[in-house]
């Protein structure tokens, strides 16, 4: 997996091990008495009428990667991924009669009409329950993720990754605001035993629209958050690590900019919208 894959929301945050980061919810008591008060589902944001059409990510080396979006009937289709302005290869996105995504499929170049099932997804009430991720080449499972709510808020994630052919669940916690966005992120579960390590995960969020809430490509943290992550705090065994990003925004509330530093420059990314 190159530099750029790892920088790309596709995927929870990895801790070292190696595990995807999944999440559960917390539901806060509030007010003057010992009732507790039930959120009836995250604060909506009205989001303007834009689809994002390019994302063109580059770091200070010289390397430029990006993406190309096609929508039809308001629906994200086709997925083009370029590495130095050459084609690279093609994700498509096939819904059901629910208009709920049903799959993603991989093609490695446009001369073949051979398109291999990347994801499929399961949704329940409208709201994502499973994904399962596939290797194209032999068809076997590599991943399935599932996904619980309480109230319409994200309540707990395992990942089940198939590692030489046994599968080795992990489990997450999360605490989210009011909007659901995840604020604490904690590792609960390695194989159904408490985890070998401690790891909590702080995000921080910016007051503006999240390009990629609920966005097909990427079912990520950033899938469930309606604002857009401008500090993760991470800490593992104790030692803490911060990751800061530098927002900059269209002048319709979306994401214009995004810039992180890192061990190899600075990362940028950059982000064109299609608005009505």
């Amino acid at each position: 997996m190159n530099y750029f894959e790892e920088r790309i929301p596709k995927y929870f945050a990895r801790y070292p091990i190696g595990l995807l980061m999944g999440m559960v919810i917390w539901l806060a008591s509030c007010g003057s008495t010992n009732e507790t008060v039930t959120p009836s589902g995250p604060q909506q944001l009205e989001f303007p009428n834009c689809e994002l059409s390019r994302v063109e990510n580059t770091i200070s080396s010289g390397a430029v990667q990006s993406y190309q979006y096609t929508y039809e009937n308001n629906r994200l289709v086709q997925a083009d991924f370029y590495t130095q302005n050459e084609f690279n290869s093609r994700k498509t996105f096939i819904y059901d009669n629910q208009g709920n995504l049903a799959y993603m499929l991989g093609q490695n170049d446009t001369l073949s009409n051979v398109q291999d099932t990347i994801v499929a997804y399961e949704f329940k009430d409208g709201l994502l329950s499973k994904d399962t991720h596939y290797n194209p080449t032999n068809k076997e499972i590599l991943t399935v993720t599932e996904y619980t709510y309480e109230n319409g808020f994200l309540k707990t994630i395992e990942v089940i990754n198939n590692e030489a052919g046994e599968d080795k669940p992990v489990a997450y916690q999360v605490e989210s605001d009011e909007r659901g966005n995840p604020i604490k992120v904690v590792l609960s579960a390695v194989n159904g035993a408490p985890p070998p390590i401690t790891l909590e995960t702080f995000y921080e969020y910016d007051d503006q629209f999240n390009p990629y809430y609920q966005f097909p490509d990427f079912i990520g943290i950033s899938y469930f958050t309606q604002n857009n992550i401008v500090k993760t705090t991470q800490v593992l065994n104790g030692q803490t690590s911060v990751e800061q990003n530098n927002l900059t925004y269209h002048s319709h509330g979306f994401l214009q900019r995004r810039r992180s530093p890192t061990g190899q420059g600075e990362f940028v990314s950059a982000f064109t919208y299609q608005c009505q």
